[in-house]
């Protein structure tokens, strides 16, 4: 337990619970962060985490000015929302995703649940809104990365718990992956079972496999069972690349690391990445990547000294 200040016991509330899964005594606990305003430049503030090992009590009707997610790690439950129709059920191993401005209650089973929560604000929440990472039209993501959102939560608690200027700060460089990482097990696209779902990841492997070869992109949109306008919608709504955009990044960064780990000319480095054109490799390189392939070969081995080693 902590030692805390007098006048403070509002602020630092410890009080263990039990896991209603495991039987493993839990703390309790709840604490929040006010960001300095150079701290909410950054466009990503974690302003509050909690947990309760048991929570039996229901979630008031409410609206929040800022974003919350509730991890609920062992129980059911349910939500009702002003942005979805009816209660949509809660089982263990689900984010619950809070929206500002949005009403919401929700609550356990009769059994209670084990929950931790974190609050969080700012712009780029907002962006990843736009970007359809966050929907209030689908406030439940089931888990599948059960162990590294668990490990996430974890370094959270373990920052908000050790406190300090900074703490808000690093927990919400964690929330930040917690948003990508939940999105990646919960987009449709990627992890659906339909026909377009299944075809897009048919989609992406074959281009993993084949980005460095020549392409026929309307090949593979028939093989992945949809035209190509189709696919190149689908495709970049569930990774934020067209399906040519994600051969280029795969082409770029293999170039790199050959610009970086080998003296091959640039001539040959184009055509290993699949450029047949080594000046139009070179006016893409400069255009992507702000600098001409000879300058970035010429930082990166500066590091490295001599060798081939992959020093920085």
């Amino acid at each position: 337990m902590h030692q805390s200040l007098p006048g403070l016991d509002f602020m630092l509330t410890d009080v263990v619970t039990y896991d209603i899964m495991e039987g493993q005594a839990m703390l309790d606990v709840v604490r929040y962060e006010t960001p300095a305003a150079t701290h909410r430049l950054l466009g990503l503030s974690c302003t509050g985490y909690g947990a309760t090992g048991r929570k039996t009590w229901a979630c008031e009707p409410r609206t929040l000015d800022g974003y919350a997610v509730v991890y609920v790690s062992a129980g059911s439950g349910w939500i009702e929302t002003a942005a979805t129709t009816g209660r949509l059920p809660i089982e263990g191993h689900a984010l619950v995703w809070l929206f500002p401005g949005g009403m919401h209650t929700y609550a356990p089973d009769a059994r209670g649940w084990t929950e931790q929560w974190i609050m969080f604000e700012g712009t780029l929440p907002e962006t990843f809104a736009r970007l359809g990472f966050l929907s209030p039209a689908r406030p439940v993501t089931p888990i599948d990365a059960v162990p590294e959102i668990a490990t996430l939560f974890a370094r959270i608690r373990t920052d908000f718990l050790a406190g300090g200027p900074l703490a808000g700060l690093l927990a919400a460089t964690l929330a930040q992956r917690l948003i990508v990482v939940a999105h990646g097990g919960d987009w449709e696209p990627l992890s659906g079972d339909t026909p377009s779902s299944r075809g897009v990841r048919r989609a992406l492997v074959r281009l993993d496999e084949q980005a460095l070869r020549p392409l026929d992109f309307e090949a593979i949109a028939r093989e992945s069972g949809m035209g190509y306008s189709t696919l190149r919608r689908r495709f970049k709504e569930a990774t934020g690349y067209s399906p040519k955009e994600y051969v280029l990044r795969i082409r770029l960064s293999r170039a790199k690391e050959l610009l970086t780990l080998t003296s091959r000319s640039v001539e040959d480095i184009a055509a290993a990445v699949g450029f047949h054109d080594p000046y139009y490799f070179s006016r893409l390189f400069r255009h992507k990547e702000g600098m001409a392939p000879t300058r970035f070969r010429a930082q990166q081995q500066a590091g490295r000294g001599q060798d081939t080693q992959t020093g920085y």
